[in-house]
């Protein structure tokens, strides 16, 4: 049972329908192709030497964003001032530092490289490393770049309340700027006003301001005096000049 037979027109039949074509590999039931064979986790992996020696030592010294204390400060990046100076960060920091500017007389210095995104291979050159090491250091570099990523993400957040509260301190200085410009002149013009009108005149410091009483008549003065709502604001006042000038020493 389930032996081929053969017929006059073709290949061998096999009895159920489920004849093999000629040149045609065999399928498992269901579509689904055979898995290939299991890749080596020790199959050397060509990665930029420099790239790897970064990340070697970023797993050795465990990096990790402290927790803040408060305000951020620089303690709290991702990568602390402190390992800035290690010869493996110090030009890839100071390079990324300047946007991925060079100066001319940095005009020497070998540009870090990176993971996949290599501009010139020989300026970044390749060594094998065993595929599972190589593995390991990207999953750790991913799981460094998304805690970077959410520290920036906390950074930005704090300098946009940063500017809202230097925007409002700002706004407070104009205010003040301009309360004080506008007092500065409301003096000036008093200033003007009072030497135009000699309100402080040592001449009328004392008796009347109407003039020297020995100018004024003796008798059969007449004084006239301004009859309307301005001058009924001053009127004790006029009464008492008229009544400073008709005085006799």
């Amino acid at each position: 049972q389930g032996a081929p037979s053969r017929s006059a027109e073709g290949p061998p039949q096999h009895r159920g329908g489920l004849a093999p074509i000629v040149g045609e590999e065999p399928r498992i039931a269901g579509g689904a192709m055979p898995k290939g064979p299991k890749k080596d986790p020790n199959a050397p992996t060509l990665i930029p030497e420099d790239t790897y020696l970064r990340a070697k030592k970023l797993v050795e010294l465990k990096i990790t964003p402290k927790p803040p204390k408060g305000e951020f400060t620089s303690e709290e990046w991702s990568i602390p001032p402190a390992f800035h100076t290690q010869s493996e960060f110090k030009v890839v920091i100071h390079f990324w530092q300047q946007c991925a500017i060079v100066q001319y007389n940095e005009r020497d210095m070998k540009v870090p490289s990176r993971m996949k995104i290599i501009e010139d291979e020989m300026k970044s050159p390749k060594k094998p490393h065993p595929r599972k090491e190589v593995q390991d250091l990207f999953k750790y570099i991913k799981s460094q770049t998304k805690q970077a990523t959410k520290r920036t993400g906390q950074f930005l957040k704090q300098m946009e309340k940063k500017e809202a509260k230097e925007a409002k301190r700002e706004k407070l200085v104009q205010q003040i700027q301009d309360v004080d410009t506008q007092m500065n002149e409301e003096l000036r013009n008093s200033r003007k006003f009072i030497e135009r009108q000699q309100l402080f005149d040592e001449r009328f410091m004392e008796g009347t301001k109407l003039g020297e009483k020995e100018t004024a008549p003796r008798k059969n003065a007449l004084v006239i005096i301004e009859q309307s709502d301005k001058q009924a604001a001053w009127i004790d006042e006029t009464k008492d000049e008229v009544t400073k000038l008709g005085e006799k020493e």
